[in-house]
């Protein structure tokens, strides 16, 4: 195992901008916009007035700050006339800034300009997608939006029925909801890009504003298409959409819910009514003691047999499709829900953003989703877990064979049992190409991200933020091929209901050019007692895991006065089977399963020529003058003992 662990500052105050509240009790921490310290990096040429209207880091933002650096590299002049190389030394922070500071500009720099150009990259792409010729047809058509009437596969629960209007060559189909879970069987989900396709979910708005109603959409085409999606899905809740021959967002498509699921893995009825956290839970094909769960998206072994004979693999010409989002696409999921593409191969060459909630692309034949659990819940333990994220874990796999106990697959591990089983699965998921590339833009606003598989490419922009309150922001780039939800309470040294095991890595490729990136949220403007920093600050993490990492030159890796961690091990639960009773299942040291000793096991992590990996925080930021002041009350009893008021009543 090779690790590589760059911490920020855990406690204390950290080094982007703060304010104190005036206060007997304490002072108070503060995370301040920060539009002027990020303006203050334009000095090799970018002016702060054209920047100043906008919040820091939003789109209009970093399109401003993309036009101002272009405008004063052709002409030498700011917006307002100025010279450009009047920044240079113009401000105090660049007259005493050390090569550190110096440095940690040019990295923000770089970020802001990565980010300016996958904007306008998008917005190119979505216009040149207009211009081509549609290919799917408007409204409830053949070819279009087709009801299943197959007597064997139709269903249309909890739903009335589609309605189709058009005005001014625009297509609306209204699907009125009547129930909480909706289950709505189509022949073909293709929609036009004229169309938009409208779920009113309104009657599951609650009196704060949040709506928990879903409506899966399942697709039976017997002609093996995959889903287009080219117009418009909007919801007030969450809409799924399961296509086994796979589900394609155009540049074209916009997608506004409050959640989305896209997903050639297959949903049954069954666990879509229990929840896509809570698996069907089943004792393993051993009896072993220890329960095993199904997986939530995916084919299922159909028997628990142990006879070899019974081993469950299904066809690889009959393997599910992919997902992919294409440059121009736009799917923006608010209100704390989660954006989640899961196939064989998963694909982001659009933009994918989230407000207060999570994206995760996943990519393998069968797919475990569970609460991501911070801390031990029970109270048996002090286990914690710092590589949760505020929502769902995520494992995948080929297809088991078996219904298999944590036990049984750490036998198969260490040599005692299993045959060619993990091999096979290793095969099938190379012959598949499992793998999850992002070459567009993902943003989680106060959220995490987490790209997993086998392969995973980060060649675009992830892009994350953290505010006061414990709403931090984090980023997980996992290698993780093969993994599954195991109830091991012995193995995992706590009682947490259950966690993912995960036992075969792959590569983490960040591209040249790619950025990864957590910045504080600069519309935060909550104030905590810096006593609770411990209990009410979470910093900012990124966590890169695989068995080769690649940092290529020119990728940026970067969470200010956060913390980032690299571990490469060919084998992420090797802890668990040397030392049981560990509290971190998924990065354990390179060492022998049966007699422990430590060996190489080919992990490797590249850092190449001019990548970036930096935790560094902004210094020299204008913050007000009344931090510096204390405010308390003075009567007769605190004086009471001051000799300069001994004569006074």
């Amino acid at each position: 195992m090779t690790t590589s662990r760059t911490p920020g500052m855990r406690h204390g105050k950290p080094s982007f901008p703060s304010k104190a509240s005036k206060s007997a009790q304490g002072r108070a921490f503060r995370l301040a916009p920060i539009a002027r310290a990020v303006a203050l990096a334009f000095v090799a040429g970018v002016g702060w007035d054209a920047a100043h209207a906008q919040q820091a880091f939003s789109p209009a933002w970093f399109a401003t700050k993309g036009a101002v650096q272009s405008q004063a590299a052709a002409t030498g002049l700011m917006p307002n006339g100025q010279p450009a190389s009047s920044f240079n030394g113009a401000q105090p922070l660049s007259r005493a800034a050390s090569a550190q500071v110096q440095q940690s500009i040019a990295h923000f720099n770089t970020a802001a300009q990565a980010i300016a150009m996958q904007q306008r990259l998008q917005q190119q792409a979505r216009e040149a997608a207009w211009l081509s010729a549609p290919s799917v047809p408007d409204g409830l058509v053949e070819g279009g939006l087709k009801i299943d009437e197959n007597d064997l596969t139709k269903g249309w629960r909890n739903a009335k029925a589609p309605t189709e209007s058009v005005a001014d060559g625009k297509t609306t189909v209204a699907i009125e909801q009547t129930a909480e879970k909706a289950i709505l069987n189509w022949e073909t989900f293709n929609v036009g890009r004229n169309t938009t396709v409208n779920f009113d979910q309104s009657a599951g708005t609650d009196a704060s504003g949040r709506n928990e109603w879903i409506a899966l959409n399942r697709v039976n085409d017997p002609a093996a298409r995959p889903s287009q999606i080219q117009g418009q899905i909007k919801a007030d809740g969450s809409v799924y959409i399961i296509n086994r021959n796979g589900v394609v967002f155009t540049g074209t498509s916009q997608v506004n819910t409050r959640g989305l699921v896209a997903s050639t893995l297959s949903l049954s009825d069954e666990q879509f009514e229990r929840g896509i956290n809570n698996a069907v839970n089943y004792p393993d094909a051993w009896n072993s003691g220890n329960n095993t769960a199904r997986p939530i998206f995916g084919d299922q072994t159909p028997v628990n047999s142990t006879a070899a004979a019974s081993a469950w693999t299904p066809p690889i010409e009959d393997a599910p499709g992919g997902v992919t989002v294409e440059a121009g696409a736009e799917l923006t999921v608010s209100d704390g829900g989660k954006l989640m593409l899961f196939g064989t191969q998963v694909e982001n060459a659009g933009a994918l953003s989230v407000a207060d909630g999570q994206v995760i692309l996943a990519a393998g034949e069968q797919v475990w989703l569970t609460t991501d659990y911070l801390v031990d819940t029970s109270g048996s333990s002090s286990a914690t877990f710092p590589d949760a994220a505020r929502g769902l874990d995520v494992a995948v796999s080929g297809p088991l064979p078996h219904l298999y106990s944590f036990e049984y697959v750490r036998k198969m591990l260490s040599g005692a049992g299993g045959g060619q089983i993990l091999p096979a699965m290793e095969a099938r998921a190379e012959a598949l190409d499992y793998h999850v590339t992002n070459s567009g833009s993902i943003s989680a606003e106060r959220g995490n991200v987490t790209l997993q598989s086998r392969e995973v490419n980060q060649n675009g922009v992830v892009f994350a933020t953290t505010a006061l309150n414990n709403l931090n922001g984090s980023i997980r780039l996992r290698g993780w091929g093969q993994g599954a939800m195991f109830y091991a309470f012995n193995f995992f040294g706590d009682d947490t209901p259950q966690k993912m095991a995960n036992w075969s890595a792959g590569t983490v490729t960040l591209g040249e050019g790619s950025v990864t990136l957590i910045l504080p949220d600069a519309g935060d403007t909550a104030e905590i007692e810096t006593t609770l920093l411990a209990t009410r600050y979470t910093p900012s993490r990124i966590t890169v895991d695989g068995k080769l990492i690649d940092l290529q030159a020119g990728s940026l890796l970067m969470a200010p006065s956060g913390e980032i961690e690299l571990i490469a091990a060919a084998s992420p639960m090797d802890v668990l089977i040397n030392n049981g009773n560990s509290n971190n299942p998924q990065a354990g040291p390179a060492s022998e399963p049966v007699s422990g000793a430590l060996t190489n096991d080919g992990s490797r992590i590249y850092i190449d020529s001019g990548a970036v990996v930096s935790v560094a925080g902004l210094q020299g930021v204008d913050v007000a003058m009344d931090r510096n002041f204390v405010e308390v009350d003075l009567r007769i009893n605190e004086l009471r003992d001051s000799p300069l008021l001994a004569d006074s009543w």
